[in-house]
């Protein structure tokens, strides 16, 4: 009876490793902004795509963009994401009058709000404090309600690992320049002065 019992939780556990249910692997996606002196860095699942974002001038039918940042996708269609960014305004969801103060951790706190409408989910945190570079600091969560519950424990560590620091030059570690970084099997290090993703 002891054996089979043994037997048993192995293949319960084997079973669970090769569903993914056991701890999700991720790697450190960073964002340097050289000449405004800031970097912001966040942890992603090491499936997920991460995009640079940067602003655009203002031509004569849009208006200027200073925002820039690490945009984050679950899968190829990008119709969800995590957008970690400084920006000229800060991203509220929901009503100003409802956000409310949220510990991050233990470096962040931030104002906190979410907003279900139809069949998607905006979830924003603007982090408050005195940081280097102009703006604000912001991270957005734009998703299906359907990725946001598939995904919400995965959000809650992503955005638990944010930080938001001055740049640190001795640090950087310069390759080639990328605009996309796709998933990579050894996870190189990939920078452009500006998207960084780094082993821990």
């Amino acid at each position: 009876m002891g054996k089979k019992w043994i037997v048993g939780l192995m293949i319960l556990a084997a079973l669970w490793a090769m569903t993914g249910c056991g701890k999700q692997e991720m790697i450190r996606c960073e964002y340097t902004n050289e000449a405004a002196g800031f970097t912001l860095s966040i942890d992603r699942p090491v499936e997920w795509t991460a995009k640079l974002q940067e602003g655009w001038p203002a031509t004569e039918t849009e208006e200027a963009s200073p925002d820039e940042g690490i945009r984050l996708f679950p899968d190829d269609s990008q119709e969800s994401s995590i957008y970690f960014c400084n920006s000229f305004s800060p991203y509220y969801a929901g009503d100003e009058n409802d956000l409310e103060t949220v510990e991050v951790n233990e470096e962040l706190t931030a104002l906190h709000g979410i907003e279900i409408s139809g069949e998607g989910v905006s979830e924003s945190y603007v982090f408050k404090g005195d940081f280097t570079g102009q703006g604000f600091y912001n991270i957005t969560i734009s998703m299906s309600q359907k990725d946001y519950k598939k995904y919400k424990k995965i959000i809650s560590q992503m955005v638990a690992s944010c930080q938001i620091r001055e740049w640190e030059p001795e640090n950087a570690t310069v390759s080639e320049s990328i605009e996309n970084v796709e998933n990579t099997e050894n996870n190189d290090l990939m920078i452009l002065g500006t998207l960084l993703d780094r082993t821990r």
